[in-house]
């Protein structure tokens, strides 16, 4: 779920894509999201900001 979640798709999109309601895509994304210490919010900031280059560069 982590996946297209980083990827910038809603969780109504990855719902769709996996065959699973809203509401368990939302349940599922809370565990991860708990497991790393962040919340909905700042996994959204995340999503919406560019990556850092991993060469530095």
């Amino acid at each position: 779920m982590a996946g297209p979640a980083h990827a910038g798709l809603s969780n109504k999109e990855i719902a769709k894509r996996v065959g699973l309601t809203t509401r368990t895509i939302e349940f599922h994304l809370s565990g991860v999201h708990r497991k790393l210490h962040v919340s909905g919010e700042e996994s959204c900031r995340r999503r919406r900001s560019p990556s850092p280059d991993p060469d530095g560069s």
